[in-house]
């Protein structure tokens, strides 16, 4: 069965795609998955701290039952969804990005310098022993 994602130390087996450009649409992709399901409660949050009854018990549920009611249905829990999801998503796929070039940048600094292949080879002698 051919593989369809890349494989875990970020080699693709297709050329065409750098493993930058895999982690930073997975990335994107992950701020655009958490924003969509988390929004609804940043909404309920945001109504819970403009309540200026005195809390009581089963508040939150009450508020998104009148949210769901009187303002639009579902659609009103995804209000001001855009400018979250936007900065959600790039900041994600930044995040993804700086990971992997650092962690490839810090990796080949390591083999350059020589630190990865004496530790390495150290282990291996204390095997043969």
């Amino acid at each position: 069965m051919p593989r369809v994602y890349p494989t875990i130390h970020g080699k693709t087996t297709d050329r065409d795609l750098s493993p930058s450009f895999v982690e930073t649409v997975a990335g994107f992709t992950a701020g655009v998955v958490a924003t969509l399901v988390v929004h609804p409660f940043d909404v309920l949050k945001t109504r819970l701290q403009l309540e200026t009854r005195k809390s009581q018990w089963g508040g939150s549920f009450r508020i998104l039952r009148q949210v769901v009611r009187e303002e639009g249905r579902y659609a009103a829990l995804y209000r001001g969804l855009m400018p979250n999801m936007l900065g959600n998503s790039v900041s994600w796929a930044l995040y993804f990005l700086w990971y992997i070039a650092s962690n490839l940048l810090f990796k080949s600094m390591l083999i350059r310098t020589g630190i990865a292949t004496r530790r390495i080879s150290s282990k291996r002698g204390k095997d043969q022993v």
